[in-house]
């Protein structure tokens, strides 16, 4: 509330990661448009860790992927309950693997949640990975699941593509900006849509080929 808009209003120029930053920007701070461009977000190839890249455990397979930190705005919750839903729907013997840090009240609240759907054991919270092991949960995964709130980029998703990988993200903020059509867009906040992508992504290797291309 102090640091931020002191930084803002110093800088001779601010760079947004993306459209949706800038427009944010704008809207929050009131800058001219003329202070503000946008640069979108570089990345590491993951692919330069292929060589090194470890296999993903059988069992969890076949399974959708999450990386980030487990909280609030990354939308875990509605990930999780996305999954359920699709899980009690199609009764598929699919996985959902979670990589990041997590921990705390929203964490715990999440693993009431799974206890009650007894669920526990079809989602994996696997902690911090290293680069190899980020880059063989992307590659083997059906598809990356990013229906964030709220993100100035949206850095999975890129990562994911990199990699071929069909993503499922949100249709808000700047991720329907950085995947552009190669993404299935889901309303973050309807977990019963984030549900039916799930089904479709699992259903339709057709579908995931075409994501894969794009």
């Amino acid at each position: 509330r102090v640091l931020k808009p002191l930084c803002l209003r110093r800088a001779a120029v601010i760079a947004a990661a993306s459209e949706a930053t800038r427009h944010d920007l704008r809207l929050f701070y009131r800058f001219p448009e003329s202070k503000m461009q946008v640069v979108y977000d570089g990345f590491q190839d993951l692919s330069r860790f292929e060589v090194n890249a470890p296999q993903v455990d059988q069992t969890l397979k076949p399974y959708f992927f999450f990386a980030g930190k487990v909280k609030y705005r990354k939308n875990v919750h509605g990930i999780v309950s996305a999954f359920i839903e699709f899980k009690k729907r199609t009764g598929a013997p699919a996985h959902l693997v979670i990589a990041g840090d997590y921990g705390g009240e929203y964490y715990e609240k999440i693993v009431r949640q799974l206890r009650e759907a007894d669920m526990e054991s079809a989602i994996h919270f696997v902690g911090y990975a290293s680069g190899p092991q980020l880059y063989s949960f992307y590659k083997q995964a059906l598809a990356v699941v990013f229906p964030s709130i709220n993100e100035g980029f949206g850095m999975p998703i890129i990562e994911a593509m990199s990699v071929g990988t069909p993503v499922i993200t949100s249709n808000i903020s700047s991720m329907a900006e950085a995947a552009g059509n190669a993404a299935l867009l889901v309303d973050p906040h309807d977990a019963g849509d984030i549900a039916r992508a799930m089904e479709r992504i699992y259903a339709d290797t057709a579908l995931r080929e075409k994501l894969r291309k794009k």
